[in-house]
C-alpha cells in the first residue's frame, strides 16, 4: 500500500534503497517469520526447542514488532509536504495505539482459543497495563494536537472559519494580526487541524476514536483490573474484555484514517477537490 504500484513491489525486492518503506517492509517480513516460528512453538509443533532459545526469539520478535509499529508514524512524519503529519508527537501516538491493539488482540484471541482461564492473571496484568497505554495517548494526542496548532489561541483556530476556504483569506480583524505572522505551512497545519476537530470527519474522530477508542476502553479496562478477566456474570464468563478488546482496534483504526484525512485536507482543498 505504502509504495502505490506493483512495478514498484519488484523494484523494491530487486534493488532496495535505505528508506523508512523498506525497513518497515522487511521488519514486517521478519515480524511475520518470528511469529509464525513462535506460533509454532505454542502450537506444539516446535515443541522440542530449548526455552533458551524460545526467550531470545522473543526478544528479538518483539525488537522487530517495535520496529513495525514505528515505521508508519516516522514515514508520515518525514513528510514535510503535509504540516499536520511533520509532527514530532505522530509516530509516539502510532507507537501507544498500536501497543493497545496488541494487548486487545492478546485479549481476542485468548477468549476465542480458551487461553483466558490458563493466563488469567497474566492477562488482567496486561489489561492493567493497557489502561496505562491508553492514559498516555490521550496525552499524547493533546500534545500531537497542541504542537499542531502552532501557537494559535484555540478560540481563534475553532472560530468561524477564520482561515478561509484554504486558509490563505485573513478577513476577520481579530485574528488577522495573529495569522499574519504564521507562514503557509503553519495555516496549512491550522486547516487540518480544524478539519480534525470539527471537520466533516469529526464525528468520527470524536465518537469513535475518544470516546470509544479512548474513553470506553479505559474505564472498561479499570473495572476489568479489578475484577479480573473471567469474572462471571449470572452463571456466564462476561464478555467485557472481548467487548473493550474491539473498541481498542475500532478506535485505532478510525484515529489512523481521521488524521490521514485531515492531513489531505488542505492539498485537496488547494486543487478544489474538497
Amino acid at each position: 500500500l505504502d509504495l502505490g504500484h506493483l512495478d514498484r513491489i519488484i523494484l523494491f525486492a530487486i534493488s532496495p534503497t535505505p528508506s523508512y518503506i523498506t525497513i518497515g517492509a522487511y521488519a514486517l517480513l521478519a515480524c511475520i517469520l518470528a511469529s509464525s516460528t513462535l506460533l509454532l512453538h505454542w502450537s506444539g509443533t516446535l515443541s522440542h526447542s530449548s526455552i533458551w532459545l524460545l526467550r531470545v526469539l522473543e526478544l528479538i520478535a518483539a525488537g522487530i514488532a517495535f520496529v513495525v509499529m514505528l515505521y508508519t508514524g516516522l514515514l508520515l512524519e518525514s513528510l514535510r509536504s503535509v504540516p499536520l503529519w511533520s509532527n514530532p508527537w505522530l509516530p509516539v501516538l502510532f507507537v501507544l495505539s498500536s501497543i493497545s491493539c496488541g494487548a486487545a488482540l492478546v485479549l481476542i484471541v485468548a477468549r476465542i482459543t480458551g487461553a483466558q482461564q490458563l493466563f488469567t492473571k497474566a492477562l488482567t496484568n496486561l489489561v492493567s497495563i493497557d489502561a496505562i497505554i491508553i492514559a498516555l495517548e490521550a496525552v499524547v494526542l493533546v500534545l500531537f494536537v497542541t504542537a499542531s496548532t502552532r501557537g494559535v489561541n484555540a478560540g481563534i483556530l475553532l472560530g468561524d472559519d477564520p482561515l478561509g476556504s484554504i486558509g490563505m483569506d485573513v478577513t476577520l480583524s481579530g485574528t488577522a494580526a495573529v495569522l499574519t505572522e504564521l507562514t503557509s505551512t503553519d495555516i496549512a497545519a491550522l486547516v487540518s487541524v480544524r478539519e480534525l476537530l470539527i471537520g466533516v470527519n469529526a464525528w468520527l474522530f470524536w465518537g469513535g476514536f475518544v470516546a470509544t477508542g479512548l474513553f470506553a476502553p479505559f474505564v472498561g479496562d479499570i473495572i476489568i483490573a479489578r475484577k479480573g478477566v473471567d469474572v462471571v456474570v449470572g452463571g456466564k464468563m462476561t464478555s467485557a474484555p472481548l467487548v473493550m478488546a474491539v473498541c481498542v482496534l475500532v478506535g485505532g483504526f478510525i484515529m489512523r484514517y481521521c488524521i490521514v484525512e485531515a492531513g489531505i485536507h488542505p492539498a485537496l482543498n488547494a486543487v478544489g477537490v474538497m
